[in-house]
C-alpha cells in the first residue's frame, strides 16, 4: 500500500506499507505524496524539489527517483507499471501547457512527452505492455481520450460524436475503460476493445436494475470486471463465460 500521512510536524510525506508503514522522504523539499504502486513495491506520486517545485517521482529499493518535468515547473506521476514504466502528465516551458509524459526507470532517460503540439494532454494509466491512456485537452475545453501504443497516440472517440471521453484504466489485454458524455442523456460508462471499438457499457451489461445507469467506469481487471459508477453507487461488471 502507498499514499501520504502526515509526519509528527504535520507535514504530508508519501509512505509505503508492507505491515510497518515507511516515510518515503521528498526530492529535497517539505512535502511528498504516493499516487501509485506495483505489487513488488515500487512507488510513483509527486514530491517538492529543494527549489520548491513539485516533480514526479519514482520510488524504488535504490531510493527516490525525480524523472524531471518538460522545461516547467511541475510534473505529476498518475500510474506505474510493474516493469518500473510511469506515466502522468508534465508541464512545459512558462507552464504554458502540459503534456502527458513516460518515464521509464530501467534506463534513467529523462521523461519522454507523449503529447501532442497545441494541446494539453494527461496520462493517467499504463499497462504491462506500456500502452498508454488518458485525454487530450482541447482549447474549445472539449477532451477526448487517448491510447498510445508506444510509438503513437491516437485518439478513442467519445459517443455520437460528444467530443468529451475520459479513459482512466486499461488492462493486460489492452481493454480500455472511462466514460464519455452521450448527447442524448449526459455521462455513461464506456469500454474501448482492441477488436470492436467504443461501446457503451449501459448497451452492453445485462440484468441491471430499472432506473440504474452507468456513469463511468473506474477501473478494469485482467479478467474483464470492471468497477463502475453508477447513478445509484459502485458496482461491478463481470464478464460473460
Amino acid at each position: 500500500m502507498a499514499g501520504w500521512a502526515l509526519t509528527a510536524a504535520e507535514i504530508p510525506h508519501a509512505f509505503f506499507y508492507d505491515g510497518t508503514v515507511h516515510d518515503l522522504g521528498t526530492l529535497g523539499g517539505v512535502d511528498s505524496y504516493g499516487y501509485a504502486i506495483t505489487t513488488c513495491g515500487r512507488v510513483a506520486g509527486w514530491a517538492a524539489t529543494a527549489t520548491g517545485e513539485t516533480h514526479a517521482f519514482y520510488r524504488d529499493s535504490a531510493g527516490m527517483r525525480d524523472p524531471g518535468t518538460s522545461g516547467g515547473t511541475g510534473s505529476y506521476a498518475q500510474a506505474i507499471n510493474s516493469l518500473g514504466q510511469v506515466v502522468g502528465y508534465a508541464y512545459g516551458p512558462g507552464n504554458a501547457w502540459f503534456h502527458a509524459f513516460l518515464y521509464d526507470a530501467r534506463t534513467g532517460a529523462p521523461i519522454r512527452d507523449l503529447g501532442t503540439p497545441g494541446e494539453n494532454s494527461l496520462a493517467q494509466d499504463i499497462n504491462a505492455s506500456g500502452r498508454v491512456v488518458g485525454y487530450v485537452y482541447f482549447p474549445d475545453n472539449s477532451r477526448v481520450a487517448f491510447l498510445h501504443d508506444g510509438t503513437t497516440l491516437r485518439s478513442l472517440g467519445s459517443l455520437g460524436g460528444s467530443r468529451f471521453s475520459d479513459a482512466v484504466a486499461i488492462n493486460t489485454g489492452g481493454l480500455v475503460v472511462g466514460s464519455s458524455l452521450a448527447p442524448a442523456d449526459g455521462e455513461h460508462a464506456v469500454a474501448w476493445g482492441v477488436t470492436y471499438g467504443l461501446v457503451d457499457l449501459n448497451e452492453r451489461a445485462k440484468d441491471v436494475p430499472q432506473g440504474v445507469v452507468l456513469v463511468a467506469a473506474l477501473a478494469v481487471a485482467d479478467d474483464g470486471a470492471i468497477v463502475v459508477r453508477t447513478n445509484a453507487g459502485l458496482g461491478l461488471l463481470r464478464p460473460r463465460k
